[in-house]
């Protein structure tokens, strides 16, 4: 089998299958009971969140710091809009975010403005009343097309027109690719998730200065007086962070092997003449890219048709996020780029891990010029 869908999932990590015996001999108990290996285990928790910071953002100096853990990028969600969300408050946001982000946004504020995009989806400009909004929700990578925002530039021009709003930075698709660029300003909070790092599940949510109190207080009500999430599970902890220091050390090398194999298909893919008579077109250029996804759009051809024919053919991709995968309706984030309904039909997602090689590259390639003689 060829998996091309890593952006939905990544294998977990040979690392920290081989960990888990050990973690959960480790940190069997409860984090939270009242005798002392309840406050040991505590303290591993916290330590846990000590190290993600340290590797995620080692340069970070802030006045407070936490790290919040999930069982996965929902829940933290969750708790964000509980924490920040006001019906009378504005928040600021993309159309190409995520829709569990976009429809907690809406259910939490009252009025959610979005960025203005380029043609390949990079923010090009601010909301007029942004300087108004409590929440600024920025994606590094967005899920489907892969397109990567400028963090160090974008960042600088966030704080400037918003000092005073709560910066949630999305590294759910790059953290396994991309460090945090050491000269740009530091999000309020970032999230990230295990399930794209090799961990197999959990999330984790770092947050800095008042946001770290903030989320500390109200995390504790929800827990404690409203019930409303679970305790943080020390063993799935453990494993994301271990994921999140095994990929901070093969960070290069990845990149490398990713990127061979996205260049690769660029090039065979680049302006290829369908059997239709139109051309493969790639969604967003080269440079302004993540290395792990390669999106293009194949005019005429239905993508869950497509998708279903290389399952048959043993290779797994995507037409789009894996969350709206089986949805009847054109992509949304083509239409907010202003492709047309029949070409918001036919985007293909390929996303790659390490694991993925020239000969895999090779095969889909031969396999996508028989599929299209055969659509």
């Amino acid at each position: 089998m060829i998996y091309f869908d890593h952006a939905a999932a990544m294998p977990v990590l040979p690392e920290v299958i081989a960990s888990y015996p050990g973690l959960l001999e480790k940190y069997s108990g409860n984090p939270e009971a009242a005798h002392r290996l309840g406050h040991t285990l505590n303290k591993e928790l916290a330590a846990l969140g000590d190290m993600l910071f340290e590797t995620l953002l080692p340069k970070a100096k802030t006045e407070e710091k936490a790290c919040f853990f999930g069982s996965n990028t929902t829940e933290l969600l969750n708790i964000i809009s509980y924490t920040l969300g006001d019906k009378t408050a504005v928040c600021c946001g993309s159309a190409l975010e995520h829709i569990s982000v976009r429809t907690q946004l809406a259910r939490a504020f009252g009025r959610v403005e979005n960025f203005s995009l380029d043609k390949c989806g990079k923010i090009a400009g601010m909301p007029g009343n942004i300087a108004e909004s409590c929440l600024i929700v920025i994606t590094h990578v967005q899920s489907e097309i892969g397109v990567r925002q400028d963090l160090p530039l974008l960042m600088k021009k966030l704080r400037q027109a918003a000092p005073q709003a709560v910066i949630l930075l999305d590294m759910v698709q790059s953290n396994m690719f991309y460090a945090y660029p050491a000269n740009a300003v530091l999000p309020d909070m970032l999230l990230i998730s295990g399930a794209k790092t090799g961990a197999g599940g959990g999330a984790a949510l770092l947050a800095m200065n008042s946001t770290a109190a903030l989320l500390k207080e109200k995390i504790n009500i929800l827990r404690k007086k409203e019930y409303l999430i679970g305790k943080s599970n020390i063993v799935q902890a453990a494993a994301l962070v271990l994921s999140v220091q095994v990929n901070s050390i093969k960070q290069i090398e990845s990149i490398e092997q990713v990127r061979q194999v996205n260049d690769f298909l660029r090039q065979r893919l680049d302006g290829m003449l369908l059997p239709n008579g139109r051309k493969c077109v790639f969604t967003v250029p080269e440079k302004d890219s993540a290395v792990n996804i390669l999106h293009f759009i194949l005019p005429g051809y239905q993508a869950g048709v497509l998708v279903r024919m290389f399952s048959a053919a043993d290779i797994m991709l995507s037409s789009g996020s894996a969350c709206q995968s089986e949805s009847d309706e054109p992509s949304a984030v083509l239409q907010a780029l202003n492709y047309s309904k029949s070409d918001s039909y036919s985007g293909i997602r390929l996303s790659f891990s390490g694991k993925n090689t020239l000969e895999e590259a090779e095969i889909f390639v031969q396999k996508l010029e028989k599929i299209l003689k055969d659509y």
